[in-house]
């Protein structure tokens, strides 16, 4: 999941202009996007995303269809927490809010919803780091944190 992610953030977060839902060249800054615990270039000359799976809940288990098939279908709830940082107020803000605008857009998250990760919640970013809180190395930086409910829809075994 965290790789579809990954590039699912890398074709916004490049630096170009896209049209998101109804609204025609909306300016993305390049961003460098990173998953887990991998560290962002520092200092931070562009801002940074981080993805971090925090936890998973319970796994429901149901049988469906997959392919016109039969097939056991799991839905497991997991919590994601998506860090943003910048070096200035204003990139931290300009990335975090477009990072929430694309995330509860259902139209710009469906192929996601296609691959298995479905129901994004995120909640609004909040600031948690403001710019005089010292950042690694001694770097000061801006940092906002969106908080993301997702549900997974797999596929366990399809019946021949």
């Amino acid at each position: 999941m965290t790789t579809l992610l990954q590039e699912f953030l890398s074709a916004y977060f490049n630096g170009q202009t896209h049209n998101v839902g109804a609204t025609a060249n909306v300016a993305f800054p390049a961003a460098d996007i990173r998953m887990q615990q991998s560290g962002l270039p520092q200092p931070l000359t562009k801002p940074g995303i981080t993805v971090l799976w925090i936890g998973k809940g319970r796994t429901r288990e149901y049988w469906g269809q997959a392919a016109g098939k039969p097939a056991k279908i799991a839905h497991t709830d997991a919590t994601l927490i998506l860090y943003v940082r910048a070096a200035d107020k204003g990139a931290a803000l300009q990335t975090s809010d477009l990072l929430y605008e694309l995330l509860v857009n259902t139209h710009e998250t469906y192929a996601l919803s296609a691959k298995g990760v479905r129901w994004l919640r995120p909640g609004t970013p909040i600031l948690i780091a403001d710019g005089a809180s010292g950042g690694t190395g001694g770097g000061q930086y801006f940092m906002r944190q969106i908080n993301l409910a997702v549900r997974l829809v797999y596929n366990l075994n399809t019946q021949a």
